[in-house]
């Protein structure tokens, strides 16, 4: 499906606002028919750049081999090169990382769990003046920072940069729950890395989790605001065993780029040259988030238009030992100007979803994937995820203090694989398109795609296609999916020999449930059932569906 081009004007013409504005789908475009189904690994913080003319993106293809695809956006064609390096097992957190620097080279980092680094870069002026082909010729062999000191056991390297365009890595050595975090910059004539040290130390007591002697610092990401600033965000876990020991939102800032540490009122918490790495004594909690709250590590984090950082990540809404007892939803953390933060979950905490991702026809995502946030040119932060194989988006405008979240089915997909799909971040910066790589389920394997959005509308939202996923002789469980763009839902009823009246409206309003299970039925009896999808600007019904209670249904209707 493509979005009409007087959308797009229209989007570029409408108010200062972004408030009933929503992505839309602008194109698809296979990157491989045949990948490994864990390419979006949220370990990193790009998986994909553009330079150019070109867009690259690394994975695994279906053979287990890195491949590296750029894509030729002027004519939409995509060449594939497959490096002599192969991930060695099914192990999910082997991702793949993605940087640049100021002499145009493209460096790759690959296949970390407790390993080696393992690493190599392009010639420079690859991505500035880049071949007409890519061949592996084009690149180092596998090779490491060239650094005297500890380089393994290596996990989830990250690379970013600065304002200037320096680039930094980040990685940690350790293992979870007893690990350090050590931060790098790369000088781009010399093509060189230089150790600044460990920024995060797993050393310290936690008295709240047993006493507890060692952990490492989850971050959501480092980001450099545009005065040369490096905020930092995280959550400190305990115990490599469970995920039940994260605790605490956490953030420092440095201004000389990751020597100095500052906690958010301003006082050194970490000195690096001192060799006084943050440690979890150290005063840097800004929201309390207690060990058992199921604090998933690695969310993500951007900046607003004042330089203060957003998080995007989920939590129960209580602390529970079991993790069946916990309710799990999407939350937003911010801080403001004032140096004060803030929490709202953005998402129905009333609604169990523990009960989505039933449905066996769909792909079957991991419950609560994590996702990305980004800021448009109003300042509106739109989050996006996948749930139960759908991509479903948020909204919230600037004005209103970020709190007025409206949340929508984006695609329908299916979808599958690893949390974690980051978006083009130069894409998104420069042309207004929302670009990430997702993977697509196949028969026999996984296919891997760029989809790509655009801000358009408002406009009506598109028919869902409404189903029965399970009836008696006393309720009716419906479900549906491909209703873009549709905030909320209204189901009608009506006997075979009677009017449609509604059941139900505002169903899943600010929420991922897409089922809803009419009690009110009598045995025996015939029904029709119609779903509207609902947004600010319409409305749009589906087909109808026909239900007996006795057991046969989901004859769909004209």
């Amino acid at each position: 499906m493509t979005f009409e081009d007087q959308n797009e004007k229209q989007a570029e013409q409408n108010g200062t606002e972004s408030a009933g504005k929503m992505f839309s789908l602008k194109r698809e475009r296979l990157l491989s028919g045949e990948a490994w189904a864990f390419n979006n690994a949220p370990w990193d913080q790009r998986k994909v750049v553009t330079v150019g003319d070109y867009q690259y993106v690394p994975y695994w293809n279906g053979d287990g081999a890195l491949a590296l695809a750029r894509r030729n956006l002027p004519t939409d064609s995509v060449q594939c090169v497959q490096f002599d390096w192969r991930v060695p097992d099914e192990d999910s957190h082997r991702n793949t990382a993605l940087g640049t620097d100021n002499d145009g080279r493209l460096h790759l980092a690959y296949d970390h769990h407790d390993d080696p680094f393992h690493y190599r870069y392009s010639s420079s002026g690859f991505l500035t003046d880049p071949p007409s082909s890519v061949s592996t010729g084009d690149f180092s062999e596998t090779t490491d920072m060239g650094l005297s000191g500890p380089e393994r056991p290596v996990t989830y390297p990250r690379f970013f940069n600065d304002q200037r365009g320096t680039l930094f890595c980040e990685y940690r050595i350790g293992s979870s729950g007893d690990g350090d975090s050590h931060l790098h910059v790369h000088d781009s004539p010399s093509n060189s890395w230089t150790r600044i040290g460990t920024v995060f130390s797993s050393a310290g007591t936690y008295e709240p989790w047993n006493g507890s002697a060692s952990r490492n610092a989850y971050h959501h990401d480092w980001t450099f605001d545009d005065t040369g600033r490096l905020h930092v965000t995280w959550t400190w876990r305990e115990t490599w065993e469970t995920w039940r020991s994260n605790h605490d939102i956490h953030y420092a800032y440095s201004d000389d780029g990751g020597y100095t540490w500052y906690n958010n009122d301003g006082a050194v918490i970490g000195d690096v040259n001192a060799d006084d790495p943050i440690r979890v004594d150290d005063e840097s909690v800004v929201v309390d988030s207690p060990e058992r709250s199921w604090l998933i590590n690695q969310g993500t984090q951007a900046l607003d238009s004042n330089d203060q950082p957003h998080i995007f990540t989920s939590r129960s809404t209580d602390s529970t030992t079991d993790f069946d007892d916990a309710n799990r939803h999407y939350i937003h953390y911010w801080r403001t100007t004032d140096g004060q933060w803030h929490e709202q979950y953005i998402d129905d905490t009333s609604v169990d979803l523990s009960t989505v991702g039933i449905d066996p026809t769909r792909a079957g995502d991991i419950l609560l994937n994590r996702g990305d946030l980004l800021f448009d040119d109003n300042d509106a932060l739109h989050v996006y995820t996948v749930v139960d194989g759908q991509l479903y988006a948020g909204v919230a405008t600037a004005s209103s203090g970020w709190i007025d979240w409206t949340l929508y089915c984006l695609h329908e997909g299916p979808f599958c694989g690893m949390d974690g799909r980051k978006h083009d971040t130069y894409r998104w910066e420069n042309e207004s398109i929302l670009s990430i790589p997702l993977e697509r389920p196949r028969e026999n394997g996984t296919a891997f795609v760029l989809q790509e959005y655009s801000i358009v509308g408002p406009n009506d939202p598109s028919a869902p296609s409404l189903s029965v996923s399970n009836e008696s002789s006393s309720s009716v469980e419906l479900s549906w999916t491909e209703a873009r763009g549709a905030e909320s839902y209204t189901l009608h009823r009506r006997p075979t020999d009677g009017d449609f009246e509604v059941v139900a409206d505002e169903i899943a309003e600010n929420s991922f449930y897409t089922q809803y299970t009419d009690a009110r039925v009598s045995s025996g009896s015939d029904y029709e059932y119609r779903l509207t999808a609902v947004n600010s600007v319409g409305e749009t019904d589906s087909t109808i569906v026909r239900v007996t209670t006795d057991g046969s249904s989901n004859a769909a209707l004209e």
